[in-house]
């Protein structure tokens, strides 16, 4: 194998989160010793360099021995790219055999055990997204059972939505997101936009119990900074007062992060027809 510090340099120009994940497991050991494997005769400078280098992969990635674990599972083989994109596909499937009232067809994707949502938008012609539906569990769900449940949950049994309509469908985009690494942030600033999702917990005036998330996407979406973002989510809450540095700080926050995926109807049909799974009852789609 080539030797520590070619390794790292080499690993410094990918941009492989499960192949980070999986170098920093298995070095991490020798970056608390300051050795690596075979360091025994290797001199003092040459241990202080690999140190060094190891250092700078550790602050790149920002991972804690916890993140690194759940970043090995969230680029998982159920959850890699490929994977992600074949779970919206199926959640066509599911509104489309609701609409026909056809068989659903079985998964093709691994199972497995996340927290979930689903998002329905509908797209423009101009390629502008509006959103038309999100509905998600934030505790650990079968995948198979979760994308059936939370892909009829978000199309139809969205609140701030009518239910979608079959005529709607060839203008929609559905998207997938597999949550994972949920901790406590240490202040409502302790998170990163773009990388984490947010829930957010507190108590009003009255004594009731308010709480709100957002998906990782949000913030940066919108191109809120921080603060805005967690004004967005108090309100989001219910929270109908004055918002205050008081209130902010007396927020209990939950970071976490997701895997993301989409595909619009245009891409699922065609894929559905090279793969001889389209089915020839929704031929009025």
């Amino acid at each position: 194998p080539p030797p520590v510090p070619q390794l790292f340099t080499l690993l410094l120009r990918l941009r492989l989160p499960a192949l980070h994940a999986v170098q920093v497991i298995v070095l991490a050991p020798y970056f608390v010793t300051g050795c690596r494997p075979g360091c025994s005769q290797v001199g003092l400078e040459q241990r202080r360099e690999d140190q060094k280098l190891l250092r700078r992969v550790w602050v790149r990635l920002q991972l804690s021995s916890r993140d690194v674990r759940c970043s090995l599972r969230a680029f998982s083989s159920s959850t890699d790219k490929d994977q992600l994109e074949e779970q919206c596909r199926y959640c066509f499937d599911v509104i489309l055999s609701h609409f026909f009232r056809t068989a659903l067809p079985s998964p093709r994707f691994p199972g497995g055990h996340y927290p979930l949502f689903v998002t329905w938008n509908k797209v423009d012609s101009r390629g502008g997204v509006q959103l038309r539906g999100c509905i998600g569990n934030l505790s650990g769900i079968d995948l198979h059972q979760g994308i059936v449940k939370y892909a009829n949950a978000s199309a139809f049994d969205d609140r701030r939505f009518s239910p979608i309509g079959l005529q709607e469908v060839q203008g929609l985009e559905c998207a997938v997101t597999l949550l994972f690494n949920f901790e406590k942030a240490d202040s409502w600033l302790d998170w990163t936009i773009g990388r984490h999702g947010l829930i957010i917990e507190f108590e009003s005036p009255r004594g009731s119990s308010l709480s709100a998330t957002f998906l990782p996407n949000v913030c940066e979406e919108q191109g809120w900074s921080q603060q805005e973002c967690i004004d967005s989510l108090i309100r989001k809450a219910g929270y109908k007062g004055a918002i205050d540095s008081g209130l902010r700080t007396s927020l209990a926050v939950t970071r976490y992060q997701g895997c993301k995926a989409s595909v619009d109807y245009a891409q699922y049909r065609r894929d559905r027809v090279a793969a001889n799974m389209w089915n020839s009852a929704w031929k009025r789609v």
